[in-house]
């Protein structure tokens, strides 16, 4: 599993899985890289950093994680308003000269988001907090596109290196401040 902050204005954050830390300092957009977990079911907590010991939690939620699996643990919202997305990975390889995308909406103030490469759209009406599933392109297409499901644009991305054929794009930030959207590619096999 890896873990990703993508919410804004948190602070560093440590991460418990049943009251044990497995992560220290996860700052905003910082992504881990995978970790193995134990299979079974754990209470997640989400802690300012260097303040472990608070009897609140900016978030705490229950999960489970299976063997032989991959996941990727999203923080999202704001410091006051924190929760979780757990996205099931999948980083099984394309066929030559394939990739495998999927989009990972975690901008809060924005509408549904749709993403597009080679002027084709691969994924439409991605709602805040949900990562759509994957869907194989031709490796290097070009341009990603994202835009709102009326056709605005938001941005344009450069696709990652060739190298890198399993990937989701994450959108974070804010929509209505343009200044202030960002965007990330993960890639699913570190």
């Amino acid at each position: 599993m890896r873990y990703v902050n993508l919410a804004q204005g948190t602070p560093q954050v440590d991460i418990f899985l049943d009251n044990y830390r497995v992560l220290k300092a996860l700052s905003f957009a910082q992504a881990t890289p995978y970790q193995q977990t134990m299979q079974k079911e754990y209470g997640l907590a989400v802690r300012e950093t260097c303040v472990p010991s608070t009897p609140h939690a900016l978030a705490d939620v229950p999960t489970r994680f299976l063997s032989q699996y991959y996941y990727t643990v999203a923080l999202m919202g704001s410091a006051k308003n924190l929760h979780v997305v757990q996205l099931n990975d999948d980083p099984a390889l394309p066929g030559r000269g394939k990739a495998r995308i999927r989009l990972l909406n975690a901008v809060p103030d924005a509408p549904p988001l749709s993403l597009g490469v080679g002027g084709m759209t691969l994924f439409s009406c991605i709602p805040y907090g949900v990562g759509s599933d994957y869907c194989t392109i031709t490796q290097c297409p070009g341009p990603i596109s994202i835009y709102t499901s009326n056709g605005a644009a938001v941005t344009t991305i450069e696709p990652p290196a060739p190298n890198v054929r399993v990937y989701t794009v994450v959108l974070y930030g804010s929509y209505r401040d343009a200044g202030r959207l960002y965007y990330m590619i993960m890639g699913e096999r570190d």
